[in-house]
């Protein structure tokens, strides 16, 4: 199915670069996973009415991506980059399917966890490949700014226009809307020029790296900024349908602090390859850890807009460096030891994960408020600054 999608007859038959189909195919890609995004954690919640059932959720997904990176690994590996960065795009055109069948039968969702952790590898591997290979090394600090700036502009009214969706048409036209663009997101990965085969890693050699100093270190800092990226990609969304009780005002204060991102990613473009990129980020993941202080004890909507605003604005200079030195990484190592690489990380982010969101179902349970557990969040951030400093390119 794949090798035919590539041949047919209203696509052009040339390739384009691997970096060009990219930034196309992950804006279209972004747009369509930020009409719904944000509000697949109040969808879950909606459907089942207990806050457990979201935490879980994105723990049975952590689990699956763990489970099947390695098995992702050897598709990459088989399939090349173009197959399976579609095959990873058909599986998330099954989680939404899966989702919209969630009307039905709740019983759907668990299937549609387990399509979405199966098709973060397949996707998302041979993307960060493709990155590393074809991105200027010299300037990677502006192509993944750029990158950002693309995926963010294609994403910035999408979670407005998602919630004006549900307001008017309900969750399944939601869902429509972002199969229907998933599905064009295909189209440039189909027209990618061929890469080089990557052996896929064994679980001797992810054993062998865990246990390695610098694996170690690599380790670390992949865990604590993870634990913050799930409490604002989870908790968040749902605190703020909570504080405003309305979805298109939660799509608008997401659409709008993504706005703000955008100003400030331009930024970060001029200056993060000419920085020292660990100081940025030490800066970002401070003034970070003072956001989340501060939406922890916000109270009023107009409070929970602005410190969500800067949140994700000073967020950007921690993230971009971060990135930008995590491609130099994968970009150094050998040709068959940067899917080693990129397993070992997806694997480490989901262990964390699952164990995330397993820690938070329990807070909840234990009488935490949602905004507590932004201390957590803030905790995280902080402690990761240590770690990001003994990092090496």
């Amino acid at each position: 199915m794949l090798s035919s999608l590539a041949r047919l007859p209203f696509l052009p038959h040339h390739r384009v670069s691997g970096i060009t189909a990219l930034f196309v195919s992950s804006t279209l890609h972004s747009f369509a996973l930020s009409l719904a995004g944000i509000f697949v954690p109040l969808y879950i919640l909606q459907l089942t009415g207990r806050l457990e059932t979201v935490f879980m959720f994105f723990a049975i997904r952590s689990v699956a991506i763990v489970a099947t990176a390695v098995p992702a690994a050897h598709l990459v590996s088989r399939l090349g980059f173009r197959r399976s960065s579609m095959t990873g795009t058909f599986l998330y055109l099954l989680m939404i399917f899966l989702l919209i069948l969630g009307t039905q039968q709740p019983a759907y969702l668990w299937l549609a966890a387990i399509a979405s952790g199966v098709a973060v590898p397949a996707y998302w591997l041979p993307y960060h490949l493709i990155f590393a290979e074809d991105g200027a090394r010299e300037h990677f600090g502006r192509e993944v700014s750029l990158l950002n700036i693309l995926s963010r502009v294609g994403t910035a009214a999408g979670p407005l226009i998602g919630g004006l969706l549900i307001l008017f048409f309900g969750f399944s036209a939601l869902y429509l809307a972002t199969f229907i663009i998933l599905f064009f997101s295909v189209i440039p990965l189909s027209l990618m020029e061929h890469h080089p085969i990557h052996r896929a890693p064994s679980l001797r050699q992810l054993k062998d790296y865990l246990f390695s100093r610098v694996g170690r270190v690599w380790a670390v800092s992949f865990c604590l900024p993870q634990v913050e990226t799930l409490i604002l990609d989870v908790v968040w969304p749902v605190f703020v349908f909570l504080s405003v009780r309305s979805y298109e005002t939660t799509g608008g204060i997401a659409s709008a602090t993504l706005l703000v991102s955008i100003l400030v990613l331009v930024v970060s473009s001029q200056i993060v390859d000419r920085a020292d990129k660990k100081k940025l980020m030490a800066v970002g993941g401070f003034f970070s850890s003072m956001g989340w202080l501060a939406l922890a004890l916000a109270k009023s909507n107009g409070g929970i807009f602005i410190l969500s605003t800067f949140l994700k604005g000073v967020r950007i200079f921690y993230y971009i460096p971060f990135e930008t030195i995590f491609y130099s990484k994968v970009a150094q190592e050998k040709l068959n030891h940067s899917l080693t690489f990129l397993v070992f990380r997806e694997m480490i982010l989901h262990s964390v994960g699952a164990l995330a969101m397993f820690g938070l179902w329990l807070l909840i349970l234990l009488g935490w408020s949602l905004n507590l557990t932004f201390l957590i969040a803030a905790l995280a951030i902080l402690l990761s600054i240590r770690f990001v400093r003994k990092l090496g390119v």
